[in-house]
């Protein structure tokens, strides 16, 4: 990450200075270019003045005296300009569309007059030299002027200090645009990064965006950030619903049976009560204490099942040996004597895992509901497919439809039920239990024809 910034900022350096470098020569070949392209046509005098001293590269020497190429006089003539060709004594020796008052011999006064000041009316001469010849152009132009500039050397300094501080602004300005054009893909996502931060600050999600470049995976390790901390708040509400509801449901529960050993404690140490009044008065009190402890123990065990808290220890068991071995227990229930149960399985083994302790506990609910909630010599059915399919079928009474989608309900006790003593926690339970297995619990119940519930694992 280190390198690739590193990277990235010197790439941006180099574009800058690229962008100057490019943007100095582009002035400077603009200049340039204006100097040496300058239109003829137009008459400016750096352009003539430029011909006139090129006219000895064009210039055909012979023993008949100079001529010039035909392309020359025709640009002669396009600048309506005349021509004398003079030797290192002054005197011409060609010409080319002269007027008739052009001196034939001239003195080097005569040269420096005629240059430095326009002495023939509309007309302004240039000069060139050359190996052997010196060379005079006239051209006919009353909006052609020469400009003599003289000038200080300290006056020249302070122009060229002038002008390197309009260059040096110029640069100032190319390289805050361009620093602020390539810097932008590298800052952008730092105040994006410095905005997503301040949302997790607040404890806010950060909105789910996939993202590529550079900060990639600074993105990517936010945004994990941010779930993790969205994981761990909900986590946190989550156990502060559960605390809440487990005092809620605690302290009601629990004023019931504390009730009752109060008013028995009571009658114990106010009154004279004979032995057996106060067995009887003992027994109720262990059988409310007991009701408490199994109430807190089922309903620790349902809240660490809702909020699957319940560490499981599954192992591959034989699901027909471990449901028969059930069975066994049941029929040496003498509460279950006056019952006819009947087991059906596979001859073959059915491997499932599960963890025995807390399986047992849940077959053993539906077992003893169906035997408990039913009068005797009801036939209970208890069968196995091939599948592992279990189903625990009873012919009893049957659960009212109003009660059937309320019956995995905690706490909530069916209408047949006002005599019978429990928490209302077991059928929660068993199936938590089941479903903590991956598995499903599916109850069916008619009145008058019975019960069926099918576990599949």
């Amino acid at each position: 990450m280190q390198l690739k910034l590193t990277r990235r900022f010197l790439l941006i350096v180099l574009a800058v200075f690229s962008v100057l470098l490019f943007m100095n020569a582009l002035i400077f070949l603009y200049l340039l270019f204006q100097q040496n392209t300058q239109s003829i046509d137009t008459l400016q005098s750096p352009t003539i003045e430029q011909f006139t001293r090129q006219l000895d590269e064009h210039a055909i020497i012979s023993d008949d005296g100079v001529t010039f190429p035909k392309a020359v006089t025709e640009q002669l003539t396009s600048f309506n300009a005349w021509l004398q060709v003079l030797d290192f004594s002054g005197n011409v020796v060609s010409s080319f569309n002269v007027p008739d008052d052009i001196l034939t011999t001239y003195r080097p006064v005569d040269i420096v007059q005629s240059y430095r000041y326009q002495e023939q009316f509309d007309t302004t001469t240039f000069f060139g030299d050359g190996a052997q010849y010196n060379y005079i152009v006239g051209v006919v132009n009353a909006d052609l002027e020469r400009i003599v500039l003289t000038y200080e050397t300290t006056n020249l300094l302070d122009v060229m200090r002038k002008l390197f501080i309009i260059i040096a602004i110029i640069n100032v300005a190319i390289i805050v645009i361009a620093g602020w054009v390539f810097s932008r893909p590298l800052t952008k996502p730092i105040a994006r990064i410095i905005d997503a931060i301040q949302l997790l600050e607040t404890k806010q999600p950060l909105p789910v965006q996939k993202k590529s470049g550079l900060y990639a995976p600074v993105f990517n390790n936010l945004q994990s950030v941010s779930h993790n901390l969205a994981q761990a708040e909900a986590e946190r509400l989550k156990l502060e619903r559960m605390r809440e509801e487990w005092i809620s449901n605690v302290s009601h529960d629990l004023k019931t049976p504390l009730a009752s050993i109060r008013g028995y404690a009571e009658l114990l140490n106010t009154y004279e009560l004979t032995a057996d009044e106060r067995l009887d008065y003992a027994q109720t009190i262990e059988r409310q204490a007991n009701h408490m402890k199994n109430l807190l123990d089922d309903f620790n065990l349902t809240m660490r099942l809702r909020n699957q808290q319940l560490p499981m220890e599954r192992i591959p068991v034989n699901f027909v040996s471990f449901v028969r071995e059930l069975v066994i227990d049941l029929l040496n229930d003498p509460n279950a004597a006056s019952y006819n149960i009947e087991f059906d399985a596979p001859d073959k083994a059915i491997e499932k895992h599960i963890d025995a302790h807390y399986m047992r506990r849940a077959l053993l609910n539906f077992l003893y509901n169906a035997i408990t909630h039913n009068d005797a010599n009801v036939t209970l059915r208890i069968t196995i497919d091939d599948a592992g399919q279990l189903t625990i079928a009873d012919d009893g009474k049957g659960i009212a439809a109003h009660d059937v989608e309320h019956i995995f309900e905690r706490y909530y006790r069916g209408t047949n039920t006002a005599t019978i003593e429990g928490t209302g926690l077991g059928m929660a339970i068993a199936r938590d239990i089941i479903e903590a297995h991956d598995g499903s619990v599916l109850l069916h119940s008619e009145q008058g024809v019975g019960t069926t519930v099918t576990i599949t694992l």
